[in-house]
C-alpha cells in the first residue's frame, strides 16, 4: 500500500510540475541568473559549462534572465531585469506559451526549448526560440549602456532611453493600432527584430514570436 501511495505521489508531481534546465554555454564568462515568477529560486551564478535543474509547481508563469555585468542582488537588483534579454513562459497542465523578449533591451544571447513536447508540427510549435546574434556589436550609440568601467554591457530599448510615450506604447499610444514601430521617428524595434527574429522587440510586436508546446521540461541556455 505504501509503495502504491509513493507511486501516486510521483505521478501527481510529474503531471503538476515544470522542470527547467538552465545552462551556461559560454566557456569563459560566468552568468548571474535571476528568476521572477509564480515561485522562484534565489539568484545563482553559473560558471562556463555549468547547469542547474529547477522544478516548480504548475501552473507557473515567469521570466528568467542572466547578467554578466554584476553578480549579486545588491549590484543587479532583486527583480528589475532592465535592460536584459528575457526568457518568458506560462505553463499549466503541461500546455505552455513561451517566448524570448528584447522589449526591455538586450544583454546576452540565449535560447529556450521544450524537451519531449507535443504540438501541431507548426513553425512555432515545440521549437527552439533563440537569439544568437551579437547585438552589442551593432548597437546604436544612443542605446548603448556602459558600466562604471566603461564596458558596454547592454543595448537598451528606446523606451528606457527616451521615456517617450510613443516608444513606450503608453498614453495615447497604448494600443496595437496606435503604437507601431514603423511609425516611430527611428524604428529601433526593427533593429532588434532583424537580428533576433524569434524574439519580441517591443510591446506590440507581432504574435509570431510566441511559441506553444505541451511539455513539462524546458532548457534555457545562455550562449
Amino acid at each position: 500500500m505504501f509503495a502504491k501511495f509513493v507511486s501516486l505521489l510521483a505521478l501527481v508531481s510529474a503531471v503538476y510540475s515544470v522542470d527547467f534546465q538552465i545552462k551556461n554555454n559560454s566557456p569563459d564568462t560566468p552568468v548571474f541568473v535571476q528568476l521572477l515568477g509564480t515561485e522562484y529560486s534565489d539568484p545563482f551564478i553559473l560558471h562556463g559549462g555549468e547547469e542547474v535543474d529547477l522544478t516548480f509547481g504548475e501552473p507557473w508563469s515567469g521570466r528568467i534572465w542572466g547578467r554578466v555585468d554584476c553578480y549579486s542582488v545588491e549590484d543587479c537588483g532583486a527583480a528589475g531585469p532592465i535592460p536584459a534579454s528575457l526568457a518568458e513562459i506560462t505553463v499549466g497542465d503541461g500546455m505552455a506559451f513561451y517566448d524570448l523578449s528584447l522589449v526591455d533591451g538586450f544583454n546576452i544571447d540565449l535560447s529556450m526549448e521544450p524537451i519531449d513536447g507535443h504540438g501541431d508540427g507548426g513553425q512555432y510549435s515545440c521549437q527552439k526560440s533563440e537569439c544568437a546574434y551579437p547585438i552589442l556589436n551593432d548597437c546604436p550609440e544612443e542605446l548603448k549602456l556602459f558600466n562604471s568601467d566603461g564596458v558596454l554591457v547592454s543595448c537598451q530599448a528606446a523606451c528606457n532611453v527616451f521615456g517617450d510615450d510613443l516608444y513606450c506604447c503608453r498614453g495615447e499610444h497604448s494600443t496595437p493600432d496606435t503604437c507601431k514601430s514603423s511609425d516611430w521617428p527611428v524604428d529601433y524595434a526593427s533593429f532588434f527584430k532583424q537580428r533576433c527574429p524569434d524574439a519580441y522587440s517591443y510591446a506590440y510586436d507581432d504574435q509570431q514570436s510566441t511559441y506553444t508546446c505541451d511539455s513539462n521540461r524546458y532548457i534555457v541556455t545562455f550562449l
